[in-house]
């Protein structure tokens, strides 16, 4: 008996002092920092990155009472972004970031307002929250330069259903990181609609469309 608590009080005591970036290198979700300090249970993130995309300065927590229910959630805050990951989703994110040149959707900036998202076996089974994105390139200002939606569950997928007064962008996004986008533009002069068209835009009856796809 006295052996199983004092090897209990050594896994505790090597759980409570284990050292941030330990964790972060034994995960493999494209979380970068360029600066990492303190345990799992108060850490801090310098210069954070996901996937290319810059997060800032991140102070992050291991909730403990979500060890119990084999649901581990870990909070994270900073001047960018707020919000709590687990291997579900995400809960209650707020804030932006900048993606511009992440990927081939003439998008920039990103906010999310009290975001939740959840995924079980690779389909999406619960989303709330709002999303805005700010438009980049030749099309931002035939899409209106901003556009709002409500994240939803769709066909077991993320939809992101955003639009503005001229144009609509549907976004799909799967549990496997795979991603597709229809972008539909209504109202669009002469001289962009040339230059969208050789872009890889084509004539619908409302106005100019394209598909996308990717991965996160």
């Amino acid at each position: 008996m006295r052996r199983l608590w004092l090897g209990a009080t050594f896994l505790i005591g090597v759980l409570v002092l284990l050292p941030l970036r330990v964790m972060l290198a034994a995960g493999d979700q494209g979380l970068a920092a360029r600066q990492v300090s303190g345990s799992v249970w108060a850490g801090q993130l310098g210069d954070a990155t996901w996937r290319g995309i810059a997060l800032g300065d991140l102070a992050v927590a291991l909730a403990p009472l979500s060890l119990l229910t084999g649901a581990p959630r870990l909070t994270f805050a900073g001047p960018a972004l707020v919000g709590t990951a687990s291997g579900a989703g995400v809960t209650g994110l707020s804030g932006s970031i900048d993606a511009s040149g992440q990927t081939p959707l003439p998008i920039g900036r990103i906010s999310f307002q009290n975001l939740d998202i959840a995924f079980e076996n690779g389909r999406c089974t619960a989303a709330s929250g709002g999303v805005t994105v700010t438009t980049i390139g030749p099309v931002a200002s035939a899409m209106g330069g901003e556009l709002n939606g409500l994240a939803r569950c769709d066909a077991g997928k993320l939809l992101l259903p955003l639009a503005s007064a001229t144009a609509g962008m549907q976004m799909r996004i799967g549990g496997d990181g795979r991603w597709q986008a229809l972008i539909s533009l209504t109202t669009v002069d002469g001289a962009t609609r040339s230059a969208l068209l050789a872009s890889g835009f084509a004539p619908t009856p409302q106005g100019l469309s394209r598909r996308l796809e990717g991965h996160l």
